[in-house]
């Protein structure tokens, strides 16, 4: 499987509790596991 390590996400207009529990853009949200990759092409295709 390959992934593409590289490839920018943008999540800022999504509902995800990282970027809701603070309204500002300078704090670096790094009290929850959520990560900013798309799921693997396998996984979507189950």
């Amino acid at each position: 499987m390959k992934y593409d390590f590289d490839k920018i996400i943008d999540r800022q207009n999504t509902i995800n509790k990282k970027r809701l529990k603070y309204d500002d853009p300078e704090v670096i949200p790094m009290w929850i596991a959520d990560m900013d990759f798309s799921c693997p092409e396998e996984i979507l295709t189950l």
